[in-house]
């Protein structure tokens, strides 16, 4: 089993925290960054290979996570034209790597490990949480007899969820979820959600919510999203859940 860190936004609303640091650099707790607490939860799970995207600030990336995982089985993937893109494309540059199931979490998420376990553990599947209120501008899913059967930030309704953007796919999902993203990149529609290309096979009954309540499971958007998640890891302690 593979995993892919989309790491190559700007992160412009976290600014102008991030602009000399990337956002998966940003520190959440001591001296460990985002992408530190995804990595270290994606290890106990078993992963054969990572792939991280990168395109803002790239090098500082690279040079993070070669230095403090020297042994870790990792690959970067640079999307030059991060500014002009979203992470739609950086995924389809990637694609040729992908070649696995594959474990898909966002480059700003943090997830509790014993969380990220119970995701990769399952069959094609996405965390929902159908106890909170939806964000406004964060992601849900529509999920019906079972099943997701749409992904983005404006879908409303009685079927609607919070969901957070942290996938387990088969190999085949994936190989089908690529196939879509490149009629988006081919038509140049580069600046949408990736997600909007996976709607586009959702109709088949593919993919299934995975419920979760207490445990830490938050995108780092914003910086009243960074406090919070400050504040959370510093009141957990280790293997605790919330």
């Amino acid at each position: 089993m593979q995993a892919l860190i989309p790491a190559s936004g700007v992160g412009t609303r976290l600014r102008p925290a991030t602009d000399k640091t990337p956002k998966a650099l940003l520190k959440v707790k001591g001296d460990l960054t985002i992408i530190d607490l995804l990595i270290d939860g994606l290890k106990e799970c078993g992963i054969s290979s990572l792939l991280i995207t990168t395109g803002h600030l790239a090098d500082q990336v690279e040079t993070h996570i070669t230095k403090k995982y020297p042994k870790l089985n990792v690959r970067f993937v640079k999307n030059n034209l991060y500014n002009s893109t979203n992470y739609i494309y950086s995924i389809w540059l990637a694609r040729e790597y992908l070649v696995e199931d594959l474990l898909l979490i966002h480059g700003d998420m943090i997830i509790h490990k014993d969380l990220l376990k119970s995701l990769s553990c399952q069959a094609d599947s996405v965390l929902v949480n159908n106890i909170v209120v939806p964000p406004e501008k964060d992601f849900k899913a529509e999920v019906s007899s079972g099943y997701i059967k749409k992904i983005g930030v404006d879908i409303i309704g009685t079927n609607a969820v919070f969901m957070a953007p942290a996938y387990k796919l088969s190999k085949n999902t994936v190989s089908r979820w690529m196939d879509s993203i490149e009629v988006f990149v081919k038509r140049n529609e580069v600046n949408c959600y990736a997600e909007d290309a996976l709607n586009d096979i959702l109709s088949e009954q593919i993919i299934k919510p995975l419920y979760y309540n207490k445990q830490i499971c938050m995108e780092i958007d914003s910086h009243k999203d960074l406090e919070m998640a400050r504040k959370l890891l510093s009141d957990c302690k280790k293997n605790e859940t919330l």
